[in-house]
């Protein structure tokens, strides 16, 4: 607790005397003119939650169907920073952590034998399975970006993420549906997979994953003047992958909406406070 009261007195005494420098280095408007143009420059953090969704297919660890059509959460946190060009263009910065999971299944029906009591053997007996697999990735994120100011509250930004996954895990279950099935003598068998009615057929590393992940993400967005250099927001971003989470799979991409919360302190004001 010490800790963090220590960081909050730092960050209270820290930031304005970043101000307070930064306003420093620039010429102040007096009654011999107005002073030089100013280049507003904001740092901030940032907090976001969407959907994602799979395109292409996951390749299953068993000899079965490749997994398609998953989707899960996003998530994402961060700092930002970005500066002005001109009033009407910024450029800036992110650097961040993504945690994605994604959930796929099918169903589909075995063709399995089973032995009666009276010895005699069926073939071909349908058994309905269901197939299941999860999937997370945790990512490091790095992002260039330029933000074009529509008006004074709202922008549109343009960037290129590159993350780095660092963890990565998969979950494969099959899970019997069928509680028992009836052979054509008209006997009753119940039956079970493992201990009960769902196996896990694989629990580990995602493989075959590409070292860096690239994305297009153009988002949309507001921003609000609160009080003194303190600003809010919030974005809508549209992440559009541009390679392959994993080569164990076909054109095996995530694709996410993320909805974002930013709150921003402005080191230099675009324009001076009475």
């Amino acid at each position: 607790m010490n800790k963090v009261s220590n960081l909050i007195i730092f960050l209270c005494l820290f930031l304005p005397s970043l101000t307070i420098f930064s306003q420093g280095v620039e010429e102040q408007p007096s009654p011999l003119g107005p002073g030089k143009s100013r280049k507003q420059t904001e740092l901030g953090i940032f907090a976001g939650l969407g959907p994602n969704w799979q395109t292409g297919e996951l390749f299953a660890s068993c000899d079965c169907p490749s997994f398609r059509d998953g989707s899960g959460l996003a998530f994402g946190l961060g700092l930002l920073f970005q500066k002005d060009l001109t009033s009407f263009l910024q450029w800036g910065g992110v650097v961040g952590l993504s945690l994605l999971s994604n959930t796929s299944s099918y169903k589909e029906r075995e063709l399995l034998a089973f032995e009666s009591q009276t010895g005699e053997k069926f073939y071909n007996v349908p058994v309905l399975f269901r197939q299941k697999t999860q999937v997370g990735f945790s990512n490091f994120d790095l992002m260039p970006f330029l933000n074009f100011n529509l008006w004074d509250f709202s922008f549109i930004r343009v960037g290129i993420k590159a993350s780095l996954p660092f963890y990565t895990h998969i979950i494969h279950k099959k899970e019997l549906l069928d509680r028992s099935v009836r052979l054509e003598n008209g006997e009753k068998i119940d039956i079970s997979i493992g201990n009960g009615d769902v196996v896990k057929l694989e629990d580990g590393v995602v493989e075959r994953v590409n070292s860096i992940l690239f994305s297009f993400a153009p988002a949309i967005g507001f921003s609000f003047h609160l009080t003194g250099n303190i600003f809010f927001g919030f974005a809508f971003t549209y992440q559009l992958p541009l390679n392959n989470y994993s080569e164990r799979g076909r054109n095996y991409r995530w694709h996410s909406w993320l909805f974002s919360l930013e709150l921003k302190y402005a080191l230099v004001l675009r324009r001076w406070l009475e």
